[in-house]
Order: structure tokens, then C-alpha cells, then sequence
């Protein structure tokens, strides 16, 4: 036990100094800001890179593939805390209304397609396959690293142990390419006038393109709801 706590403890070192380093990168380079790919992306990437699979230089441990699926449990478990806000039905549909229809939509028909290719057609082909394995596509695709990390972990406890390597692929894939391929089309869509906040990318404000909120600009996260003497006795 006491090994499996050392192990966490260095891959957590580790991750933190890719996500620091990623987010220096993205605060200076002109270029990922331009494509909005995030700092956790990017230092996924630069450990991808330099992990065991590719160039072999960091000393990730054994059980780092364990720790989505552990950690997708904290973050369901956490999602819906927070300030308590009262917002009419009706406002809440002028403002975030077509976003959760279209999202709702692409949602509903990659699964819903994605399960009856796995089902039906890819055993077709291919006979020894997991008729599980349209259920990784839209889970990777609409749900990300985590959803896939969580059905993957699933599928595993039922003795298929590759799921949550083809979730996480199908997560990555997906991200990559809605991160550029996204940019792309709002691009486009802003130049045509189609959008409603701006009509121009160079008029998203700084801090959306380099991540960091300039001094000026900085709020208060929140409010002291424990004494520091509790954490001193």
C-alpha cells in the first residue's frame, strides 16, 4: 500500500510540472493560442511524447492507467456543487437553448448510430469482435477521456481489459481533431457573420487566448469556509 501511495505521489510531480509547463507554452505561443488547444491537451501530448511508449524519459509508474477511471468518480461526485442560483426556464432557454438542443442532438444520434454499427454491421466482418466496441466511439467522442476512462473500466471488469485503451484512443481522436477541425469552422462561421458575440476572432479578449487574467482583471474564487485553526490543532 505504502508503494501504491509513492507511485501517486510521483506521477502527481510529474503531471503537474507537464500541465505547468503546457500552460507556459500556450501563454507564449501564438500559434496554440490561435487554435485554442488547451493546457491539459497539450501536456498530455508532451508526456505522451516523452513517456514509455515513444521516447521513454519520464518515470511514469505501472498504475497511471488506472487513475481516470478513479478520478471520473471524483469529478461526477463534485459537478453540480457550487453558488445556488435562481434562473427562470425561460432565460435559461434564450441563453444556452439552441447549445443544449445541438449538443443533445449529436449526442443522441452518434450513440445511437455508433451502437448499431457495433452491433450489426462490424461483426459482419469482423467476427471475434466485442459487439461493446460502438459503445467506445460516441463515449470517447461526445463524453471524452473521462466517460470513455468510465465505460472502459466497466467493460474491463466483464474481462475485457483493452476497452479503456480503445475508449481513451477514440477520446483522444476526438478531441484532436474537434479542437481543430472546430476552430476551423468557427473561423468560418464568424467571418459569414453567423455567430452572436463576435463578428471577429481578434476580438476575443486576451485572457481567452493565453489562459491567464490579467491583474486588473482578477476576481475572488470564493470565501474562506474553514479556520486556519483547525488546520494547526
Amino acid at each position: 500500500m505504502e508503494i501504491h501511495a509513492v507511485n501517486i505521489l510521483y506521477d502527481f510531480c510529474i503531471m503537474s510540472t507537464l500541465l505547468l509547463i503546457a500552460k507556459i507554452i500556450r501563454s507564449k505561443v501564438k500559434i496554440i493560442q490561435k487554435l485554442y488547444i488547451p493546457s491539459s491537451l497539450l501536456g498530455g501530448m508532451i508526456g505522451l511524447l516523452l513517456g514509455k511508449y515513444f521516447l521513454n524519459i519520464l518515470p511514469f509508474s505501472t498504475e497511471i492507467s488506472n487513475y481516470s477511471s478513479i478520478l471520473i468518480t471524483i469529478l461526477f461526485a463534485t459537478m453540480f456543487l457550487g453558488s445556488k442560483r435562481k434562473v427562470s426556464f425561460k432565460t435559461m432557454i434564450s441563453n444556452v437553448g439552441d447549445s443544449f438542443l445541438i449538443n443533445g442532438a449529436a449526442e443522441i444520434a452518434q450513440f445511437g448510430l455508433f451502437i448499431i454499427i457495433g452491433v450489426l454491421i462490424l461483426p459482419m466482418f469482423f467476427k471475434s469482435i466485442n459487439i461493446g466496441f460502438g459503445l467506445l466511439l460516441p463515449a470517447g467522442f461526445v463524453g471524452g477521456h473521462g466517460t470513455a476512462a468510465a465505460i472502459g473500466a466497466a467493460f474491463a471488469d466483464m474481462g475485457w481489459d483493452e476497452a479503456t485503451s480503445i475508449g481513451q484512443t477514440f477520446a483522444t481522436i476526438g478531441l484532436i481533431s474537434g479542437i481543430v477541425l472546430g476552430v476551423i469552422i468557427i473561423n468560418i462561421g464568424t467571418r459569414k457573420g453567423y455567430t452572436r458575440l463576435i463578428k471577429k476572432i481578434d476580438e476575443l479578449p486576451e485572457d481567452m487566448r493565453t489562459g491567464l487574467i490579467s491583474k486588473e482583471s482578477r476576481s475572488s474564487m470564493g470565501e474562506n469556509t474553514v479556520s486556519p485553526c483547525q488546520l494547526t490543532h
